[in-house]
């Protein structure tokens, strides 16, 4: 794919050396790449891909240039088809070929119908022409086979599977299925949930104190990856110093002082089968210190390579902490592990196989000084990650719903950022697909339980680095639909389910990317918010004074 990325990068350098839009904004069946008639084209542009030209057009070699490029060029009459106007059992009593009239300074006549590929069209404002003409079709539906084949997030979501969860691996390597628990369900419960996000009258992010005055918003962040690249939380967090279960990483960025996290995910992702159960292992167990003798009714978790207090007191970010003499080595109790049971608690009804021991006694002959002072008499286990919904029925946004749920639970404001990867992207091209999907996962975390304290605490951010795709704020471009219409689609869409959402937007638009406007020197993916109108002007860059309308 590298390779066909590559080829189709220079062919389209060739395209648009050439001037003029090149890209059409639609895809037909079969085709994977659509180019505009009268543009440069390619039967196959890559090694992957299909390249077309519209209805009514055919991608044909300059006869005066052997061996030269070929262009979308209009198909001969006796080549035109008329299989639409069939399709809508209109009644066509004149079969209008390209450039013919098909009404007059009126509008259309009732009968005249177009090809496949054009439609009945008013003339130009400076054209001599004042009749109505077939000309060729750029309203089309955006990328129609495309968008009717993404993966959508889906809406209602259904049922998690009752045995969604494993609380161990047999002798085989297959999981021991049980029930999920709620994410809900920890020490924590809710005593540990920030106050929401709130935007104050200055336009300022500040959390919401009640009947008190608000806060300045003090965000400690950094990336939660996975959900974007197909490597699906805690699979993303392969660390010797974490551990494999997922919940220890949370627990190192908590005792690090972080209290937000951005998550990319994919839309795609959401949909996908969790059939892969590697994530299902067993772990050794500990109470966050470097023993694992455990006293009666400590908190176990699986270790890390630093103990709590270590991380807590020598590599926080948090203010609060940084002050703190290394001679206090004690975890502070806003730090201390509040997650999710280990070793899998045992319950009733459940498969026997999950109520059995989690540890066995050490052997008399096993004598090490340095295992005993740490083990003590036994050694004790726990079944990594079993909390987290997984297995035949279980879907992407099932485990991405109660990962959200839990990160809340734990004291985590979270930025939601729809995060493509492609080089292409349908939600790009068509806005209502994209508020389709925003306004659908935007249901389903409403839909959760304790959705109160979720609202305020989740932000969605609509999309990143939209200038991948040539985004524009004020027009369209090769791979992407007005990105007005982008923000002001999944807006609606997220706000008809909360009302009250806060919803980050990436800048775009300004950086040149794409071609269809022009450049402030200086500005990269992510920049893009100039509203100085003689700027605009002078550059030629889009126009973002909507957002602050």
């Amino acid at each position: 794919m590298a390779l066909a990325s590559v080829l189709l990068l220079g062919f389209l350098a060739m395209a648009q050396a050439q001037g003029g839009p090149q890209l059409a904004p639609f895809l037909l069946p079969g085709c994977t790449i659509m180019f505009s008639a009268g543009a440069l084209c390619s039967d196959k542009p890559t090694p992957v891909d299909k390249g077309c030209c519209p209805l009514g057009f055919s991608c044909t070699p300059d006869p005066t240039r052997p061996g030269g490029p070929a262009t979308c060029v209009e198909k001969p009459a006796g080549r035109q088809t008329f299989a639409r106007a069939a399709a809508a059992a209109e009644a066509c009593s004149a079969s209008v070929l390209p450039g013919g009239a098909c009404g007059d300074a009126s509008g259309p006549s009732p009968g005249s119908c177009c090809p496949d590929g054009f439609s009945c069209q008013a003339p130009a404002a400076d054209s001599a022409v004042r009749e109505f003409t077939c000309q060729a079709d750029s309203s089309a539906p955006p990328l129609l086979a495309a968008a009717a084949a993404a993966a959508v997030v889906p809406n209602p979501v259904p049922p998690l599977p009752a045995d969604a969860c494993a609380c161990r691996v047999d002798n085989n390597g297959n999981r021991v299925p049980r029930a999920c628990p709620s994410p809900w369900d920890h020490p924590a419960g809710t005593s540990r949930v920030l106050p929401k996000l709130t935007v104050d009258k200055s336009g300022n992010l500040v959390r919401a104190a009640g009947s008190g005055k608000a806060a300045p918003a003090a965000l400690r962040g950094v990336n939660w990856f996975g959900w974007e690249d197909g490597e699906v939380p805690p699979s993303s967090f392969p660390s010797a110093a974490i551990g494999a279960d997922g919940q220890n990483s949370l627990q190192r960025l908590r005792l690090l002082g972080i209290n937000a996290l951005r998550v990319p995910f994919t839309f795609s992702a959401l949909a996908d089968d969790l059939k892969d159960y590697s994530v299902f292992t067993a772990c050794a167990v500990g109470d966050g210190t470097d023993r694992h003798d455990l006293t009666a009714g400590t908190p176990r978790h699986p270790p890390q390579n630093d103990p709590d207090d270590y991380v807590a007191l020598k590599k926080t970010l948090d203010p609060q902490y940084l002050a703190l003499k290394p001679a206090n080595l004690a975890v502070p109790p806003s730090y201390a592990y509040s997650g999710m049971a280990h070793p899998p608690p045992a319950a009733a009804g459940q498969d026997a196989r999950c109520n059995r021991p989690w540890s066995a006694p050490f052997l008399d002959s096993y004598t090490s000084p340095s295992a005993r002072a740490e083990w003590g008499s036994e050694f004790k286990l726990t079944m990594c990650n079993w909390y987290l919904p997984q297995g035949a029925g279980a879907l992407g946004i099932h485990r991405f719903l109660w990962q959200l749920s839990y990160l809340v639970s734990q004291g985590n404001y979270i930025f939601l950022d729809y995060h493509p990867t492609s080089d292409d992207d349908p939600n790009m091209l068509d806005p209502q697909l994209f508020a389709s999907n925003w306004g659908n996962l935007w249901a389903a975390v409403m839909a959760q339980p304790n959705s109160d304290l979720l609202a305020g605490r989740i932000v969605p951010d609509l999309v990143n680095e939209a200038s991948r795709f040539g985004c524009q704020w004020d027009r369209a471009c090769t791979k992407c639909a007005k990105g007005s219409d982008l923000v002001a689609a999944a807006t609606a869409a997220i706000r008809a389910v909360d009302p009250n959402a806060i919803i980050s937007v990436n800048a775009l638009g300004q950086d040149g990317a794409g071609g269809c406007a022009g450049r402030y020197l200086g500005l990269n993916w992510g920049d893009g918010f100039i509203t100085d109108q003689k700027v605009l002007q002078q550059t030629n860059i889009s126009d973002p004074s909507f957002l602050f309308e």
